[in-house]
This record gives structure tokens, sequence and C-alpha cells, in this order.
């Protein structure tokens, strides 16, 4: 996997797009993990599944797509930085598990 890349946006007025649309205040996040294939990726985003049920809150909610043929990519919608930091970290913790998996396969294979 190569490095994640992550576009974060703090914002001080609503949002009509956002699941959180009559906040005065939210922070957006997209954290992209690319792939060296389409099957990496799909092994991966199936590997989160089970985890992604259990993210969205009443604070912070976690959107996981497949983009492209490699790239997996997370957008984070947060009322607040607490939130937001809790949801970035699930990711970031996945996607050091993914890393880990892959160079031990590597090592293996």
């Amino acid at each position: 996997m190569n490095s994640p890349n992550s576009n974060s946006d703090l914002n001080s007025r609503s949002n009509p797009d956002s699941a959180y649309g009559s906040n005065v205040f939210f922070i957006t996040s997209t954290v992209d993990f690319s792939f060296t294939d389409s099957k990496m990726r799909d092994i991966s985003y199936e590997a989160f599944l089970p985890e992604y049920e259990t993210f969205t809150s009443k604070r912070s909610q976690i959107i996981m797509k497949k983009d492209g043929t490699n790239i997996l990519k997370f957008t984070i919608e947060s009322k607040d930085i607490t939130a937001f930091r809790a949801s970035i970290n699930d990711i970031i913790s996945f996607g050091k598990i993914i890393d880990n998996v892959m160079v031990l396969a590597k090592q293996n294979f």
C-alpha cells in the first residue's frame, strides 16, 4: 500500500450536503489509500466492512468507498475535533494493519 493522501477542511458555516448540515461548525477530511492493484484494494475493503458498520455516531461519520481501480477512499465528517480525532485514528489504525499484513505476506510468499 502506498502512503495515504489526506485532505482536511475546517468549516465554520453550514454545509447542506453534510450529514450535519444544520451545524455551525464541522470538520471534513478525505483519506485515500492507494494500492498496487484492485485485488488488494478489494480485500482491504471487505476486511474493513465489519468495523465500518460501527463508526457512524451522532458526532462523526465515516464514509468508505472504492475509487478508480486501486483507491480506497474514506471521508470523515465530524461535529467536533475530538470526534474527528477518534475517526481519523480508526482509519490510521486500519491502514497500519493492512500495511503490516501486506509486509508479512510479501515475506512469506
